[in-house]
């Protein structure tokens, strides 16, 4: 259920501005205002080794730059629904004291980055009636869940789910809108010890800038964009399974989410590209010490053909994938395959409604030091399970 829930919210989130005419995309950017870790002390008592007692003083970092994207859609007079995918890294300061037999102290000091983190708020928002205002000005309240992954373990392990509250103005200037607010999240609680936590509660301000376009407007050349997003279920494996191996990797709950974009470039025929986030994670438990993610983001550009024009049309499609990847954990998935998939595709109430099953062939892994063909620790064939909503 942790899993599935941010993936239905997305693709609410995607598929509910569908029946407005209205849509804004744009950046965001800001910086927290709290602290991301609580600061406290560990000691270190020495060994029989020669290693000395320590003191290991943990303390709160300085502010991060936060930054992403933002999509925002109508759904019913002055209620609207924004999704956003910000990069939120936390940092955390640690000053180690070494009680030396001398009798002196060496003191070192750590500036890391403890976790690279992303975030999807999803936020129902009420914007006060324009009437009341003059000047372009409207104040706006927001309430929603957010889901929070990470690109590397590094000590620590956030917690994946919270609720968010916040309050801004938006100032409108013909298509383009600016709006600042204060966001406040409170996010469950981590059972990762002996890890380090995160603290609990976070307010951030950010900023949007935005452009307002609506159905009719949106377009490439004389051809209609289509917008918005996939999700699925990947049905095989992402880890390969290795021979001679203390342990068989045991996969956790797999899923697919990201955005779509799709232009019709004829009746039948039509060209689909993708932004996927699709983590391959290992591991039972909080506890299991061979739980890692290894995290991927998959861009499919497909050509796409109706076979008939029936109301539910069978489509086949195909084309060249690419891969990025972070946080390998001795990882290297290859970086390009090749997609082909069937399915089927129909039109209701101005939404475009396509379930698929989609097989994918990567290249041969290759090493991140030499860049050169390695062993195969990923696997080479992936099957999913896909279904796109867009308008």
């Amino acid at each position: 259920m942790r899993i599935l829930l941010p993936t239905i919210c997305v693709c609410i989130a995607f598929g509910l501005p569908s029946w407005s005419q209205k849509i804004s995309f744009g950046i965001v950017g800001g910086t927290n205002i709290t602290n991301s870790f609580p600061p406290f002390e560990s000691t270190y008592t020495g060994d029989s080794f020669g290693n000395p007692p320590s003191l290991f003083q943990h303390l709160t970092g300085p502010r991060t730059f936060i930054l992403g994207a933002a999509v925002e859609g109508r759904i019913w007079r002055d209620f609207s629904l924004e999704v956003d995918v910000l990069h939120r890294p936390m940092k955390a300061v640690v000053i180690s004291t070494e009680f030396l037999p001398d009798g002196t102290t060496r003191v070192s000091r750590l500036d890391q980055t403890a976790v690279r983190a992303w975030e999807f708020p999803v936020l129902l928002k009420y914007s006060l009636p324009a009437s009341r205002f003059s000047g372009g000005l409207r104040p706006f309240v927001e309430v929603g869940p957010s889901f929070r992954t990470q690109e590397e373990v590094a000590g620590t392990e956030p917690s994946q789910i919270g609720l968010s509250v916040g309050a801004g103005v938006a100032y409108h200037w013909r298509r383009l809108k600016v709006a600042p607010a204060l966001r406040y999240t409170r996010w469950a609680r981590e059972s990762i010890y002996p890890r380090y936590a995160t603290k609990p509660d976070q307010l951030e301000f950010l900023t949007s800038v935005a452009y307002e376009t609506d159905s009719g407007s949106r377009s490439v050349g004389s051809r209609r964009l289509e917008i918005g997003a996939v999700a699925g279920y990947p049905l095989t494996q992402g880890f390969r399974e290795m021979p001679f191996v203390v342990r068989p990797i045991t996969e956790r709950t797999r899923y697919l989410v990201g955005i779509s974009t799709q232009v019709n470039l004829t009746r039948r025929l039509a060209v689909e590209m993708d932004g996927i986030y699709k983590p391959l994670r290992s591991g039972e438990g909080a506890s299991d010490p061979w739980r890692f993610m290894v995290i991927t983001w998959q861009v499919p550009v497909l050509a796409k053909y109706r076979m008939t024009t029936s109301k539910w049309a069978p489509v086949v499609e195909g084309g060249p994938s690419f891969r990025l990847a972070g946080n390998l954990n001795g990882y290297n998935p290859s970086h390009y395959g090749i997609t082909m998939g069937a399915g089927a595709e129909t039109r209701t109430h101005g939404l475009r409604l396509s379930p698929a099953v989609r097989y994918t062939r990567w290249a041969v892994d290759v090493s991140p030091d030499s860049g050169r063909p390695t062993s195969q620790r990923t696997n080479q064939n992936a099957v999913e399970l896909v279904f796109g909503i867009s308008f």
